[in-house]
């Protein structure tokens, strides 16, 4: 019997089309990808191991529909590309202050910005309206905050979906004042990795093609998704809050030092190793083993958060089989 499966990328829809044949699985595999607004096709076929194939429908998140859902959706894919790479990116906001914005949306933020950021400037948000997409990274850190006009070093919020064809990325957000992000609609991202003071709430969903990576949240940093969240891998340490109020499809791990998460289970991963079981740990890590450094002071192997948003930022995976 055939079944039928597709995963959704935003600039690449999948399909594939399986039937088991014994211990395997004969796959046709075809995709439509949209680059700098033309259409590339791809397609292949080859026999995988039963397990092998299941564990990668997992892997990247694809999901099993009907024949017909299969077959209308193939039939519609360039044009569904094609809409999406005209669409106008509404990446335009306009510099908006908290008395407003707290009219508007009253968005509910833990960490209360009146009682932190006294200072009126840096109580100004960038207001995105609609549906926003950005096309490489969002860069969200605390330098020059109400001082210069870059969305960078302001707290954002967004009426709509917010699609970032490149990494969330707050991997340098600092524990001294709290920043915020608030979107009303669906995220979606390569890669959403937060750390410090960062103040994340999502009204929808999640989709994150590779990694959800929380760290050093000890300040009051939190990510909060009322919806669904999809990803690859969830990574979650040093106390960074993670609350995911609906189903989470991840491969989730968490750092041993965490002692924080809300609503999903977790493989334990050790921060730190000792020297003399390093040789032996290492293969069982599920992390790639250059993303822990060796410490003089404490002869141990740590993990090192800013070598995995480095490997990240090369479009790379922290995790060893990808």
């Amino acid at each position: 019997m055939k079944k039928y499966y597709t995963q959704d990328s935003y600039k690449t829809i999948a399909f594939v089309e399986a039937t088991e044949n014994g211990n395997n699985v004969d796959v046709i595999y075809l995709a439509s990808k949209i680059e700098l607004g033309k259409i590339e096709n791809y397609k292949k076929e080859e026999a995988i191991n039963i397990d092998t194939f299941a564990k990668a429908l997992t892997d990247y998140l694809y999901k099993e529909i009907s024949e017909k859902e299969f077959l209308e959706l193939q039939k519609n894919a360039e044009a569904i590309l094609l809409e999406r790479a005209q669409e106008k990116s509404t990446e335009k906001y306009k510099i908006t202050s908290w008395e407003e914005i707290k009219k508007i949306y009253n968005p509910p933020f833990q960490n209360k910005i009146e009682h932190y950021l006294k200072n009126k400037n840096y109580q100004n948000f960038c207001l995105y309206k609609g549906n926003t997409i950005i096309e490489n990274d969002l860069e969200i850190n605390f330098d020059s905050l109400g001082i210069n006009t870059q969305t960078a070093q302001r707290s954002i919020i967004v009426d709509g979906n917010l699609i970032i064809n490149g990494n969330l990325n707050a991997s340098h957000n600092v524990t001294n004042l709290p920043q915020y992000l608030y979107v009303t609609g669906n995220l979606k991202a390569k890669n959403i990795i937060t750390s410090g003071w960062l103040e994340i709430i999502v009204k929808g969903n999640v989709e994150v093609e590779n990694i959800i990576l929380g760290y050093d949240g000890e300040s009051g940093g939190s990510f909060t998704v009322h919806g669904t969240t999809q990803s690859q891998y969830i990574l979650n340490g040093s106390m960074y809050l993670f609350d995911f109020q609906q189903k989470v499809s991840a491969q989730c791990y968490v750092l041993d030092d965490e002692d924080d998460v809300r609503n999903f289970t977790s493989k334990t991963i050790p921060s730190m190793i000792k020297a003399s079981e390093w040789e032996t740990a290492k293969e069982h890590l599920p992390l790639k083993e250059e993303t822990f450094y060796y410490d003089e002071f404490s002869k141990e192997y740590c993990f090192n958060f800013d070598i995995a948003v480095q490997i990240l930022k090369k479009e790379k995976s922290i995790f060893k089989n990808k």
